[in-house]
């Protein structure tokens, strides 16, 4: 089903006891969006304005969105670079959210889809805080399937 509340709206009317479920293209959509947001609000909070060229969440936007497995040298040094400042672990707890949820949807077994999607992200920051420790704390956080 599409993520639009209308199509929800209107099953449940007709359908009282149906199970409504997202297929895996919106539910991916939705998380980068999730992750496009977060990195917004962070850029704006740090600097004080908008992305510039020069900015490092800015640079990093095509980046963040891109699979882990499918990232080159490059990208994963910029990542690290991105990461190692604490002001982001926002984006960095977001972002290894989003890439468990892209990794999970690539198994065909629908176990290691579960297993992979309930897994903890194993990155600390600097300051040894572990991004999912710091999932807690996070602004504008949803339970899941709401």
């Amino acid at each position: 089903m599409d993520g639009f509340t209308g199509f929800k709206t209107a099953a449940v009317e007709e359908l009282p006891d149906v199970v409504t479920v997202l297929d895996p293209f919106h539910v991916t959509r939705l998380a980068g969006e999730a992750l496009d947001e977060c990195r917004r609000r962070v850029q704006q909070a740090i600097c004080g304005h908008r992305g510039r060229k020069g900015d490092p969440l800015y640079a990093a936007r095509r980046t963040l969105s891109t699979g882990a497995d499918l990232l080159n040298d490059k990208q994963k040094d910029r990542l690290d670079t991105l990461f190692a400042d604490d002001a982001h672990v926002e984006v960095e707890v977001t972002w290894s959210v989003y890439q468990r949820m892209i990794a999970a949807y690539r198994h065909e077994n629908q176990i290691a889809q579960r297993q992979c999607a309930e897994s903890q992200p194993r990155r600390e920051s600097k300051s040894g805080c572990s991004a999912a420790s710091a999932a807690a704390s996070l602004p504008g956080r949803r339970p899941a399937g709401r």
